[in-house]
């Protein structure tokens, strides 16, 4: 058995006690610390002769604390009327001080260390933002619905959002600023953001083209076509067979995606969805079923905002095999989000881009370039998670200019050379590169700096 250490000898204090030990009370604070008169032993002794004259007169004992409590009592009571005055002059002192301490302190919380921010509108942003959200079990990603987990950071402005959007679209003509009004036909080769009409077939591609290369996860979508087939004709049409997905071992499922990376995680993630998926369309046939029989209103999710056509249409996709997850079209923003993070492997920028794309309801998804490029613009605090940008941003930007914005961003952080991680600000190179149209706007404080030294100029020797 371990030997305990010896315990430290205690170090007795000296002094300065505001507050006794052991709940005693508290010490008179003296401002001046003049010194009181000294009472003499023969004072002492006089007092406690006093005070046992009296306790013998009431016919009692007195107990040794009754007894010291009285004797200090009567020595306060002999003390110089100076000495009063001194006491009370020092703790009016003390009230002073402590009222220009509780001073200061307001004044610290109430006044914010501001940077500055001219863009369209001058405003100032709070170095630190304090974040109010926090995660919970019902909120496992700390999502602010209708707030921004930043309440005192103002930027951006809708001017602010419409100056960027302007500058961006003027050099990236080429990028839709609106989703289209017809949702193309999903494509074989290109996993894509999730615009695509089946939701479930969006929700999947995207998935698969989260946290690897376009390329890696275009591999990934041949291997899953090429392995499991696609459904050729009927409801569906072009889309994965995701039932064959579902019943298939988890090994072919690796084996089909292997190409792209994180296979075994992403193989897992997709069987689990493909899973409860099915246990959900098979609750609802059976409520919708039971609906039409008692004719009391289905409890599944939605259902109150279904017409008789839709739930038809659901329980013939379930009667067919056809996995769908195509009643959450219509449903607001913050309950999709709900559904489809409870999804494993399904996070907000999967939820948002399946949301803007496959449901074409504003939100602003936010990826690895609309991240830098929000903090470099100062829209958020530097230290922000992308979750909390997603929330943030939400708040703040136009409607009408998420899906927009969503894409200049991403086009830009592709192909301005200043705007990439791998270039160095400040070099020589740096200077023979184009302009970016943000160059006035952008600070971008993480980005790696040149360390190279101006060289001093030459100076003459004196004669």
């Amino acid at each position: 058995m371990a030997r305990r250490g010896r315990k430290a000898q205690a170090v007795p204090v000296k002094g300065g006690w505001e507050v006794l030990p052991h709940n005693m009370g508290s010490t008179p604070q003296t401002g001046s610390r003049k010194e009181l008169p000294i009472t003499k032993p023969s004072d002492i002794a006089d007092i406690e002769s006093s005070v046992d004259t009296e306790s013998t007169n009431k016919g009692r004992p007195i107990s040794a604390i009754n007894k010291a409590a009285s004797i200090a009592e009567m020595l306060s009571a002999t003390t110089p009327v100076a000495a009063e005055e001194d006491v009370s002059s020092a703790d009016e002192q003390d009230t002073k001080t402590a009222a220009k301490k509780r001073k200061r302190q307001t004044e610290s919380q109430t006044t914010t260390d501001y940077r500055d921010y001219d863009l369209v509108d001058p405003g100032h942003q709070p170095k630190k933002a304090k974040r109010k959200a926090r995660k919970t079990k019902d909120n496992p990603y700390g999502l602010t619905p209708g707030e921004s987990p930043f309440p005192e950071w103002k930027a951006p402005s809708a001017e602010q959002c419409q100056k960027v959007y302007d500058l961006l679209k003027e050099m990236h003509d080429d990028v839709p600023a609106q989703a289209p009004d017809v949702i193309p036909s999903p494509s074989l080769e290109v996993t894509g953001c999730g615009e695509v009409p089946s939701v479930l077939d969006a929700l999947i591609r995207t998935l698969l083209s989260g946290a690897v290369t376009f390329g890696g996860a275009a591999k990934m979508l041949e291997g899953l076509v090429k392995r499991f087939g696609i459904l050729e004709e009927g409801i569906g049409k072009g889309s994965i067979n995701w039932n064959n997905v579902r019943e298939s071992p988890l090994e072919d499922v690796v084996d089909a995606i292997r190409v792209g990376g994180l296979a075994n995680t992403k193989a897992k993630s997709i069987k689990d969805i493909l899973d409860m998926v099915y246990q959900e369309n098979i609750e609802r046939r059976e409520a919708y079923l039971k609906e039409r029989n008692t004719g009391e209103q289905a409890s599944v999710f939605a259902a109150s905002d279904k017409t008789d056509g839709q739930k038809d249409f659901e329980i013939l996709k379930t009667e067919h095999n056809i996995l769908s997850l195509d009643h959450l079209h219509g449903v607001p923003v913050d309950e999709a989000m709900k559904q489809f993070t409870k999804y494993p492997g399904i996070g907000v920028k999967t939820s948002a881009c399946v949301i803007l794309f496959c449901l074409q309801r504003p939100c602003f998804a936010v990826d690895t370039h609309v991240n830098k490029f929000a903090k470099w613009l100062r829209w958020v605090p530097e230290k922000a998670t992308e979750d909390d940008v997603f929330s943030h941003l939400e708040v703040r930007c136009p409607d009408n200019l998420k899906y927009g914005l969503h894409q200049l961003f991403i086009r830009h952080g592709q192909t301005c050379v200043k705007c990439k991680r791998s270039t160095v600000s400040g070099t020589e190179d740096w200077k023979m590169l184009q302009d970016c149209p943000l160059e006035a706007l952008l600070d971008r404080f993480d980005k790696r700096q040149s360390k190279a030294k101006p060289k001093k100029e030459p100076t003459m020797d004196k004669a």
